[in-house]
Order: C-alpha cells, then structure tokens, then sequence
C-alpha cells in the first residue's frame, strides 16, 4: 500500500531547500526536494527512517538485515536489503554524481548531513546547547512522540529500536519542559512558565512534580481553582493507571492552596534570588527525601522543621533544593542564613539573674 507523507504543522520551520527533510517527531512527514515520498513497502520507509536517525555513519549490511529481516536467513536476507537500498535510491531520485545514499559490498551510509534535515538532530542539537532559548526552539520541534502516528512494524527488532527511541526523546523533552518551567526563571512571566508545565505535565502524566509545578504557577497567577482542578486530573490519572493516591508532598500543596485566604495576586512579589544560593551540584537519590520535605514545607502548621544527619551527607543540599522548589508560594522569599562561623550557642542567663 502506496504511503503519502505531508508536512506536519509546525511553529519551527525547517531549513529552506534541503534535498531530504524528515519530520517524525509527531505528524510524520518526509520530503525529497520538496515533494512528499510514496513508499510501496514498509521496510523501505524503516530502512530510511533508520539511517537518518542514527545519523551520518557507516552502518554494516549485517547489522541492517537482522534488524529488518530476522527471519531470513542470511543469503534471502542481504538479497531483500539490496532490493529495498534499489527501491530507497530510486525514491531518492539518487544520481552517481549527487548521491545520498552510499553503499559498499558491506556498508551503508546516508548522507551528507547538510543535504538532510532531520528534526530529531535538530531536536538534539538545541538541547546541547544548554540555553534557555534553545530550550525552547526544542520543545517547539517536538510536536510529538517519536513515529506516533506511523504504524510501521516491519519486524520486531525494528519495534524495539523504536519504542527506545521514542521514551529516550520523551524524556529528553520532559527535562528541557521541567526546566523551562522554573518559575525562578521568569519571575513574574509565570504564564508562560505554566505553559511549559502544563505540557511537561501531558507529555508525563504519571509525573507529580510536573502536576505541582503546574498548581503552583496557577497559583501565583491567581488561578486557584485551575490549580485545584489540576490536583483533581492528577489524582484521577494515578488511580486510574497505578490505583494510587498522590504524593503527601502533593497533597500538602493542594491544601495549601485551597485554604489560601484568596488566590495569589497576579503581579507576586518577586523572589529575590540572591537570598538563596543555588546548590552547587544536582540531587540525586534523594527524590522521597525531597518530596517528604516538600510537603512539610507546604503544610502551614509546621513551624519549624529540622533536617539531621552526619556531616558531609548533603543535608544543605537538600534543603536548598526544597527551597528552591517551593520558594514561589512564599511571597516574602525565602532565605538562607549560613551558620558555619558560629562556634557556641548564646546561653541563657541562669535564674535570679538579669
């Protein structure tokens, strides 16, 4: 059955004129010199979609006849490769002096890479770049999971690498969407903030953090009751998919907000970031901890809350990353006041005296 491929809508636009464009990353489309690419079989199109995503590199016959076709043997196999490399070079429009595709006795490669526009590179490249903005050129490319549209299983082993693939790159847009939701990041911007927590929180439903970003920064927009409903959509997914209730930590940021006096103003006053030190390492292993102490913090009633532990086991780490996470509910800021230089407690005058 001949397959059609058309442009997917997109706020990210793709390079003028590359010979090969390829979209996979939610509607798939891919295009040769501008047209959309009829395909006649399946393995044809994998064939292609695996070169280009594993890049610009050399890729042993061997190798590709086992993941497409298992169940051959080994002569009926590289016989059906060289068939479908005949098929893909024709689709190419491939010619000797312009070639896309390059094979060997015992290789193939696709290329060049500036000849090919690819949005899961893409999607890679602006990650590494570490910037905000280019966070957000990121998650404009992914307008959805890795060939969720196309049902293509050409052989069991081709659906593995996809399946893979595809939670590789989810969880790669939910770190980049975690990110771009810091609500310290764009203080009083927290609009668009809650936007990318809201799609963090779609992309991974199963993740609370993503919900209570999400409640929190309808909060502080004054939205009380979307934050409300928020909580509810959360608890509703966890007891549908896992049977569980949500997190105490969770919990605790749900009752802090309905009992609220009145829904956070729109204009928050401002978290005064050099008030807390940003941690100087990430946290890990330390996720119940954190979430524990989350909820002690969000839960009114505790006054004060002691963190213990031997020297050096990152007990300042953790409450500064408790802090951080739930500095936005605090209007006043919250503060950090390093005790290192004290030496002895002031003590008390002893009675009758003073």
């Amino acid at each position: 059955m001949n397959q059609e491929h058309t442009s997917p809508s997109s706020e990210f636009e793709v390079p003028s004129q590359p010979r090969l464009s390829l979209a996979l990353l939610g509607a798939t489309s891919i295009r040769c010199n501008g047209r959309p690419l009829v395909f006649g079989y399946d393995k044809v199109l994998a064939l292609l979609i695996y070169l280009a995503v594993e890049g610009e590199r050399l890729h042993r016959r061997s190798t590709l006849v086992g993941l497409l076709w298992p169940e051959q043997d080994e002569q009926a196999a590289r016989h059906s490769l060289s068939q479908a490399l005949w098929h893909l070079r024709r689709a190419l429009h491939d010619t000797p002096a312009y070639p896309l595709l390059h094979t060997t006795r015992d290789t193939v490669a696709l290329g060049p890479s500036p000849e090919i526009w690819l949005d899961v590179a893409a999607f890679g490249q602006h990650l590494s770049a570490d910037d905000g903005s280019e966070l957000e050129r990121a998650v404009a490319l992914y307008n959805g999971d890795f060939l969720s549209d196309l049902p293509l299983s050409p052989s069991v082993e081709f659906e593995e690498w996809v399946l893979v693939k595809r939670e590789r790159l989810r969880e790669q847009a939910c770190a980049a969407l975690q990110r771009l939701s810091d609500p310290q990041d764009w203080g009083e911007h927290a609009g668009k903030a809650c936007s990318f927590a809201r799609r963090w929180a779609e992309l991974d439903p199963l993740c609370e953090e993503a919900h209570r970003r999400t409640m929190l920064l309808l909060a502080r927009m004054g939205q009380r009751t979307a934050a409300l409903a928020q909580f509810e959509q959360c608890r509703r997914i966890l007891q549908t998919e896992l049977h569980i209730e949500p997190e105490p930590a969770t919990s605790a940021l749900y009752e802090t907000i309905k009992h609220s006096v009145a829904p956070a103003p729109a204009p928050v006053a401002k978290f005064v970031r050099e008030a807390l030190p940003l941690p100087p390492t990430s946290l890990v292993g330390r996720k119940r901890e954190l979430a524990e102490l989350q909820g002690l913090l969000a839960d009114p009633a505790n006054r004060l809350i002691t963190v213990t532990g031997p020297g050096g086991v990152g007990k300042t780490r953790l409450a500064l990353h408790a802090a951080l996470a739930v500095a936005p509910s605090f209007a006043d800021g919250v503060f950090f006041v390093p005790l290192a230089a004290v030496r002895e407690s002031p003590r008390a005058s002893p009675p009758g005296r003073g």
